[in-house]
């Protein structure tokens, strides 16, 4: 899928972020890949050996849209006869909020902090959800980005690495399955029109791949 340099021991991948993150400062990360790759199970095993010093921030959260509204933009595009337009408001990529992120990122970078009460709320569907995020005041810092489109501009400019989070298909497929349940077919139809063209397109410029086997499995399983 990419040219980037593959990495696939969780060490490696820790030697790296201590190596880009320096003495001091705040290191942003993008962790992109499909859904169900294992991007926020890297995340969370990356802070896990970095306490203090590694946070995940949660893309999902920052979206352009209520789930009433992207329904009705959706519905709306569909009934116009139009299919660019259908195209565009069902994609995934268009339902996150770009500049609300880039915000954030550069909050993060300049103040350590941010905090927006506009987030995600994955009780209701509406964008009345607090999301904060405070950094340690002073030291090396690592901010992991964890969202599935990081690679297409301007975005891939916010952050200091990126990191294209790879698994095995069928691993992947399972993970999608359990998340999506009644819903699975819709899953599906997303990954083949939408994921798969973004990363046939946009993989090679991630730095790093990122390949680790699941924790507690075999070379076999992967």
């Amino acid at each position: 899928m990419s040219t980037s340099s593959l990495i696939t021991d969780l060490d490696d991948v820790i030697a790296l972020l201590a190596e880009t993150a320096g003495q001091d400062g705040v290191t942003l990360v993008g962790v992109c890949g499909f859904a169900g790759a294992g991007k926020t199970t890297l995340c969370n095993r990356i802070a896990a050996a970095l306490p203090d010093v590694a946070f995940r921030l949660d893309c999902d959260r920052f979206s352009a849209f209520s789930h009433p509204e992207r329904t009705r933009r959706i519905d709306a595009a569909r009934a116009s006869g139009d299919p660019a337009r259908a195209e565009e408001e069902e994609n995934p990529r268009n339902w996150y909020d770009w500049a609300a992120i880039a915000m954030a990122l550069q909050s993060l970078r300049t103040v350590r902090a941010f905090e927006s009460d506009r987030a995600w709320n994955s009780e209701n569907g509406l964008l009345n959800g607090r999301y904060a995020l405070a950094l340690p005041p002073a030291g090396p810092v690592v901010v992991l980005c964890d969202g599935i489109f990081l690679l297409h501009e301007p975005v891939p400019g916010w952050f200091d690495l990126t990191l294209l989070v790879q698994a095995n298909a069928h691993l992947i497929d399972e993970r999608r399955r359990r998340r999506a349940g009644d819903k699975a077919d819709r899953a599906k139809e997303r990954r083949d029109r939408f994921e798969r063209p973004y990363f046939r397109t946009y993989a090679s410029r991630a730095d790093h791949v990122v390949g680790l086997r699941p924790e507690g499995s075999s070379a076999a399983d992967n």
